[in-house]
């Protein structure tokens, strides 16, 4: 199941960074980032996007958009919070509730 490894990557990674951050002490830059470079600096998407589809071959995944896992992310925070629009348009960083409404009131 996708979801079950992207949470075991995911959680891999941030050890990773964890360890690095470590190593690293002052010359590592803490921007609390989800994906980053080896320094902590954020990533260009193009480099995201470059790697995802690697992850995605070598682990045998249907190719997908990167983006597309915000889309996830939106519509599981949705189904957690019983459709609490506010809340999870201010944990996605979406600027409107409208946003969450209209693309994702199918859910």
């Amino acid at each position: 199941m996708v979801a079950k490894d992207s949470c075991r990557i995911a959680g891999q990674y941030q050890k990773d960074q964890k360890e690095l951050q470590e190593f690293l002490g002052d010359a590592y830059n803490n921007y609390n980032l989800v994906i980053a470079l080896e320094n902590g600096n954020s990533v260009e998407s193009r480099i995201v996007r470059d790697r995802f589809q690697k992850l995605c071959e070598q682990n045998g995944y249907e190719k997908v958009v990167f983006h597309s896992l915000r889309h996830l992310s939106t519509g599981y925070k949705l189904k957690m919070t019983n459709g609490d629009v506010k809340s999870v348009q201010g944990d996605t960083g979406h600027a409107e509730a409208e946003m969450v409404t209209d693309v994702y009131s199918e859910m």
